[in-house]
């Protein structure tokens, strides 16, 4: 399945917002997406806003500079619900039911692996799962080593986590829940 590209209007607004999402894991988000999504770790909105292109969702975000907010509801449309929490105090508040889902909250091996196993329940089948900050075929330097190894061992045992590699998109890795 060759991906979507999304309109440039689309990656205009969204490349306006501080963030570290490409261009073209923007297109990787904007392609898979389908409503109702979540997204653990929005920080300033960049990814969010693409998401929103598709229709309601959920963004998940802890983050502030010192006493500042990230600005998050400022980039945001009105259909986002905002939780400001870690993710795993709203794991409870997130409906199952989930189309899509995006990782890119913390990227630790043990934060990635809680994450995986609090959010993958409310996925649907046939759903999509994109985990920013993979580094899956390496880089001159790797900054999240720990996420890395945690998706290739999904990749190792695909089928005994229900899962089923589509994607890699520079930074990003991208699964579908079977």
């Amino acid at each position: 399945m060759a991906l979507e590209k999304m309109p440039k209007g689309l990656w205009a607004r969204a490349n306006a917002i501080s963030g570290w999402l490409t261009r073209r894991e923007g297109d990787l988000l904007y392609s898979l997406c389908r409503s109702p999504w979540c997204e653990l770790g929005s920080w300033a909105g960049r990814s969010a806003v693409i998401l929103a292109a598709r229709g309601p969702g959920t963004c998940v975000d802890w983050f502030r500079e010192g006493n500042q907010p990230s600005h998050l509801e400022d980039n945001v449309p009105s259909t986002c619900t905002i939780l400001h929490s870690d993710f795993r105090d709203a794991a409870d508040l997130v409906e199952p039911g989930l189309r899509f889902l995006h990782l890119d909250a913390d990227h630790s091996y043990a934060a990635t692996k809680e994450a995986w196993d609090l959010y993958m329940p409310k996925l649907e089948p046939g759903g999509h799962v994109v985990i920013h900050d993979a580094w899956v075929y390496g880089t001159v330097h790797n900054p999240w080593p720990e996420c890395t190894m945690f998706v290739e061992e999904l990749m190792a045992d695909q089928e005994g986590n229900g899962i089923l590699h589509v994607y890699d998109v520079e930074r990003s890795a991208a699964f579908r829940k079977l």
